[in-house]
Order: C-alpha cells, then sequence, then structure tokens
C-alpha cells in the first residue's frame, strides 16, 4: 500500500461517510485499497460495514453520563452519517448549535481515524503531510504530535466556536486586505509579498475576525524571517477544508530568531483551534514553511446546462464564494451522467442549445429517478417562463442574469428544498 499522511486519511473518511450509501463514490474512495477491500464484488458494502461498525464501536456504555465527550462523539458520527438525519435536528438532540456539532464532529472525525488506522494497520503511524512535517498546533488530544497551549484566549474568544460568522469569509478577499496591512513595513524591509491565492477558492468556516488575526500574526513573523527575501502565500481546495501554505524564502539564513515568535504562533494557534482547523510548523525554531488547514464553508453541487462558454465562465464568477459548487457541461449528453455522478442540488438549464433543444433535457430530468424532484432553474434568452414552469422547471430566469438575480434563484430553490434532502443524503 502506498504511504498515505493523516491529513490525506482524514479527508478520504470524510469523504466516503459523505457518500455512506453511495455504492459508485465508496467504490472509487482511496480507502477501499487501503482497508483491503478494493477489486471485490461487494468493495462498497464492505466499506460501508468497515465504517459502520467502527462508528458502532465507538458508542459508550449506558452508564456513561449522556452529556460526556464520548457520547458526544459517537452520536456526532452516528446521527449525522449512518442516519443522515439533519445537523439542526442532530444539534438540537446535543443541545449545541449546528457550529458547535461541526466542531465536535472534526474532534470524532480525527479520533475515528486513529481508531479505524490502529485496527487495520496495527504498529503502523499515520505520516504528516511532507508540506507540514513537524508540530501541529491547535488540533487538539486526537492529532498525532499535537500541542495544546492554555492561554487567556482560549476563555476571551470562547465565542468562536459558537458563533456563526456574519458573512462568508472570502479567503482571498480577506488575504489580499492582511497583505495591505503590511504595506508600510514591505517598503521599509524590502520583502516580497506573493500572493498566490486563486480566486476560485471557496469561503471559510471561520469568523473573518479570527481569519483576519491569524494571517496578521503569522505574516509579521514571515516578514520579518523574510528579511530582504520573499514571502510567499499559496492555498489549494480540499474536500471540506483549505489548505494554505506560508512560505519564506530569507535573505539572511542566519538571522535570529524573532523574539516574538512564540507569542505570534501561540496566537495563531489557538485562533486556528478555536476556528475548528489545524496549523502545522517546520520546527518550532523556524517554523515556515506553515501549513494551515480550515474548514471551508459547505458547498453544494449546481450542475450548469449552457453551450455558451462565456455564460458558464459568467455563472462561475457568479458563484465563486459562495455555498455553490458549479459543475458545468456544454454537452447535452453528459446531462443523466452528471446527474448520477455529482447528485446536484438544482439544475440550471439552457433552452437554445445546438446539439438538443432543452426542452427535451428538461422532460429527461424529469423522468430519471435521481433528478425527478431536482429543482430545475430554466435559463435562457426566450420569454416562455410560463411554458418552463407548465414542462416542470421549478423557477426561471430570463438572459442576460445579473449576479443578483442568479444567486437569489438557487437560494430560493436551496431554501424551499433544505439543506438535507432526500435526493442529496450523500452531501452532508
Amino acid at each position: 500500500m502506498p504511504e498515505i499522511s493523516r491529513e490525506a486519511f482524514v479527508e478520504y473518511l470524510h469523504d466516503a461517510l459523505n457518500h455512506l450509501y453511495n455504492a459508485d463514490q465508496l467504490r472509487k474512495n482511496p480507502l477501499a485499497e487501503v482497508f483491503g477491500v478494493a477489486g471485490r464484488f461487494d468493495t462498497s458494502s464492505a466499506l460501508r460495514k468497515i465504517l459502520t461498525d467502527t462508528i458502532e464501536s465507538l458508542k459508550p456504555l449506558s452508564s456513561e453520563p449522556d452529556s460526556s465527550k464520548s457520547w458526544r462523539t459517537y452520536e456526532s458520527l452516528y446521527c449525522c452519517f449512518i442516519q443522515q438525519l439533519n445537523q439542526q435536528v442532530v444539534a438540537d438532540q446535543l443541545f449545541i448549535s449546528p457550529r458547535q456539532l461541526r466542531r465536535e464532529q472534526l474532534n470524532a472525525m480525527q479520533h475515528l481515524a486513529d481508531r479505524l488506522w490502529q485496527k487495520y494497520h496495527p504498529g503502523q503511524t499515520l505520516v504528516e503531510d511532507s508540506a507540514g512535517t513537524g508540530a501541529a498546533f491547535g488540533t487538539g488530544d486526537s492529532a498525532e504530535g499535537s500541542t495544546a497551549i492554555p492561554s487567556p484566549l482560549i476563555g476571551e474568544l470562547n465565542w468562536l466556536t459558537e458563533a456563526q460568522p456574519v458573512k462568508p469569509t472570502h479567503l482571498t478577499e480577506e488575504v489580499q486586505a492582511a497583505l495591505a496591512v503590511f504595506q508600510p513595513m514591505v517598503q521599509k524591509t524590502g520583502v516580497s509579498l506573493l500572493n498566490q491565492v486563486p480566486e476560485n477558492m471557496p469561503s471559510l468556516a471561520v469568523h473573518a475576525m479570527a481569519f483576519n488575526q491569524i494571517l496578521v500574526s503569522l505574516l509579521e513573523l514571515a516578514i520579518h524571517t523574510a528579511g530582504a527575501g520573499s514571502v510567499t502565500i499559496t492555498a489549494r481546495k480540499l474536500p471540506v477544508s483549505v489548505e494554505m501554505i506560508l512560505q519564506v524564502a530569507s535573505s539572511n539564513p542566519n538571522e535570529e530568531i524573532h523574539p516574538d515568535t512564540p507569542t505570534s504562533l501561540q496566537i495563531a494557534g489557538e485562533l486556528v483551534h478555536l476556528s475548528g482547523g489545524r496549523m502545522y510548523l517546520t520546527a518550532p525554531g523556524n517554523p515556515f514553511p506553515i501549513r494551515l488547514v480550515l474548514p471551508a464553508l459547505e458547498q453544494y453541487p449546481v450542475l450548469v446546462v449552457d453551450d455558451n462558454e462565456d455564460s458558464l465562465q459568467l455563472f462561475k464568477r457568479y458563484s465563486a464564494g459562495s455555498r455553490y459548487d458549479l459543475v458545468c457541461t456544454r454537452d447535452t449528453d453528459l446531462v443523466l451522467e452528471l446527474v448520477e455522478s455529482i447528485h446536484p442540488r438544482i439544475v440550471v438549464l439552457d433552452i437554445m442549445m445546438p446539439k438538443e433543444n432543452g426542452w427535451i433535457v428538461l422532460g429527461r430530468l424529469r423522468q430519471h429517478p435521481l433528478s425527478a424532484d431536482t429543482p430545475i432553474i430554466v435559463c435562457t434568452i426566450l420569454p416562455q417562463e410560463k411554458l418552463a414552469l407548465s414542462l416542470g422547471a421549478n423557477a426561471f430566469l430570463k438572459k442576460p442574469v445579473s449576479r443578483q438575480a442568479f444567486l437569489q434563484a438557487l437560494d430560493q430553490q436551496f431554501d424551499l428544498l433544505g439543506p438535507e434532502s432526500p435526493k442529496s443524503t450523500a452531501h452532508n
């Protein structure tokens, strides 16, 4: 079996649980190979049994108090993934907020990962990702090599574990804002700040204030370490989170360690922990590159069918930073295949397409069992709203469409559908 990092293992595990009852997705999950069930006729059911049995093994004794951490760990996994209950329902059962439930799930996932690994690979240790080897700060007591740092900050900022962000925290915007803060220092030191964060990154499930302070604490340290060198920020999307890396190219590698290094790392690490993320350091003395893994706002797949590439690119720009993950196609022959593979929460459908008329595609979607109840928004230049609704569309948009109108139409259908629709149980 190829070497696997802890972070990759947890990501595969989360994806498998999100698709626990989707046979095709389970069969493709790398955990099938990790657990030795790949290539079998019953791969999906075998992997599902491994996961459900291990979750059941976490069930505490009946004598354990209902409010104990053990019960919260078990129920956050069992209710959300095995029973496929709505997160709000589970949060109400546990008398906690949905945001706190997500934090409980993150900790429970780490515990489940350890249990699974030791069961199927006893004596072996999950390795840290090559991009972030070394100490892990702010990960709680479930992560190998983690460091818990007591501080008054934890008490004062504990509201971050409960507070919902006032608005989505847009990664690219916040990085640009943080870099702007340090322009006076940049001009004084001559350091180069290189922002290589892609524009299409998902928003973060992290309070903007906390994320801004994390960046400020780490950038201050990075700029000092770099001297007249450079500081580079990169990011990439993971299945349920966002990975950021701060890399320093120092012009003076023998420079003394900044005296505020422990404080800056402590502040950033505690805020990362309170925000439900993880921070990896290369070494305490010279921590760069520093790697952050932060929870992303849950995104929901939306299938867009339109033969116009400009329209598809426009819709992608409209949805950037929103809760919607657009999967676009210009080929009507692929529509049902995509419905089966991504289980879209909503379909946006053009009508005037050269290969096949959109009315035909609409009828085909309504006849397919996986999309019979999926909300469909007809988006066309044709002024035929009544026809669209009479043929099975749920809503109508007339081109050209503004960003506000596009997102509002998606929001209306999503809110009517609810975050946990029966047709989309694979996307908790």
